[in-house]
């Protein structure tokens, strides 16, 4: 059976643009292949505690998907959304994952070269879109502008208000990172109470075995989820597809599971490879909004109007670096 997805119509969005004068200066360095900008800090922030979430259910080779009886699980309606993190520093590398034809929630981090026009495909080719927000990590890592916990009510809210805004198409809300941030109190309390103004919901990375992220967002009204597997802590194939499977059995438990993964060419042939397993084992795959909204069926039905201006395809067209 097509995806849910896949019976939608989507645009090709042709790409030609101005040159981006500072990657070209760096381009020209005689090797003859361009650079690419990188997310400056190719590191993940998880406890242990967390990368093992969901870990009291045993392996399971993935291929079992394809003979594997669906009342060994039990009967009841599953249902799964698969957050792709760290999004917006690599055109290619994150276009592939936007190019899925499945429902994904991207997670797109503020202020940087291709988040408004990954934005702005991904929401052209029907999937979610969140802001992932760099947020104040425990060890040394420095992450991206972001909220911190020396920041004041105003300096918090101001800062939140710049990131919502930089990020067309939102509907909600992850932590980039945010070990630290999501344990502290006070901050989570502003930081929810923003997102309940703008009816926007949040997801808990769970960075932390500690974060009050969670709960604040319930106690503010603030439609809210933590993540229950880390995909790719592990960056192989195989490894990966385990993860997915044990995302499966979470949801055939509780009847929904949330899982998080990255732009990574593994993770890329892993989703490749697994979700039509998935589908036709009788998970369906939904968007974020829609675990939390189970009467919501489509993406562009959300209330919430995000307060970045909407970037059409020109504007894409127009704007994007072109290739060096």
């Amino acid at each position: 059976m097509p995806s849910r997805y896949a019976q939608g119509k989507y645009r090709h969005l042709g790409l030609r643009g101005l040159t981006w004068a500072f990657l070209a200066l760096l381009s020209n360095t005689g090797l003859g292949t361009p650079l690419v900008m990188l997310h400056p800090f190719d590191i993940h922030e998880h406890t242990t505690h967390d990368i093992d979430a969901g870990g009291a259910y045993p392996d399971i080779d993935a291929k079992a998907l394809e003979t594997r009886d669906k009342a060994e699980f039990g009967s009841r309606t599953a249902r799964i959304a698969i957050i792709i993190d760290d999004l917006g520093y690599q055109w290619e590398r994150d276009q592939k994952i936007v190019e899925l034809s499945y429902p994904l929630t991207l997670a797109i981090i503020p202020f940087t070269p291709y988040g408004k026009r990954l934005a702005a495909l991904g929401h052209s080719r029907n999937h979610e879109i969140m802001l992932h927000a760099p947020m104040e990590t425990l060890g040394a890592t420095t992450w991206e502008d972001g909220l911190t916990s020396r920041m004041s009510q105003q300096e918090m809210l101001t800062m939140s208000a710049k990131m919502l805004a930089d990020i067309p198409y939102i509907k909600g809300v992850n932590n980039h990172g945010g070990s630290k941030l999501t344990q502290t109190q006070p901050h989570m309390d502003w930081l929810m109470t923003l997102l309940s103004e703008q009816e926007l919901f949040f997801i808990d990375s769970r960075t932390s075995a500690a974060s009050v992220a969670l709960a604040t967002a319930k106690s503010h009204g603030v439609a809210t989820a933590k993540r229950d597997v880390f995909l790719d802590n592990q960056r192989d194939v195989s490894a990966i597809e385990q993860q997915l499977v044990k995302l499966e059995m979470i949801a055939r438990k509780r009847g929904i599971a949330v899982g998080i993964g990255h732009p990574y060419p593994e993770t890329l042939a892993a989703l490749q490879s697994t979700l039509p397993q998935l589908e036709r084992a009788g998970i369906e795959l939904v968007y974020v909004s829609e675990l939390l909204f189970p009467n919501l069926r489509t993406v562009n039905a959300l209330p919430h109007q995000s307060l970045s201006p909407a970037i059409s395809e020109e504007d894409i067209q127009d704007n994007m670096p072109s290739k060096l």
